[in-house]
């Protein structure tokens, strides 16, 4: 490569968007135009699902729409199985997760090994393989 020149192939053509080909660049491909009423009912149909279903996340609603294939009815009766679901669980849930055997607060050690004993020094006086009078 030339000092000050550049890396690009000046042999190559000139880059046409994919709107621009074909000469027709007023209108958008049939498969655009059938794409942007796809997002179009998707995104109404989240809309509809935010608004009926106000405690769920965003997320969760369109991961449940997507689960279902974008299936609205389908995606109202899940979560409508899913709500039922939780509010019949909480009944059962405990108001504290205190199980009583374990203390609030463990005091942490000085040391990470423990604490050894000689028990031959306590037990005898003598040298071991000393020999015995």
């Amino acid at each position: 490569m030339k000092p000050g020149g550049s890396g690009l192939n000046p042999n190559a053509a000139a880059y046409v968007p994919i709107s621009k080909r074909d000469g027709d660049s007023a209108k958008p491909a049939a498969s655009e135009k059938q794409m942007s009423d796809e997002d179009l009912e998707m995104d109404v149909d989240i809309e509809f699902l935010l608004a009926t279903f106000s405690d769920l996340s965003y997320e969760s609603i369109s991961d449940v729409y997507l689960a279902n294939n974008g299936d609205l009815d389908a995606t109202i009766e899940m979560l409508t199985q899913l709500e039922i679901f939780s509010n019949e669980a909480e009944e059962y849930l405990p108001d504290t997760l205190d199980i009583g055997d374990v203390p609030e607060t463990i005091k942490p050690s000085t040391s990470s090994a423990p604490k050894q004993t000689n028990a031959s020094a306590s037990t005898s006086s003598r040298a071991p393989n000393a020999p015995s009078s």
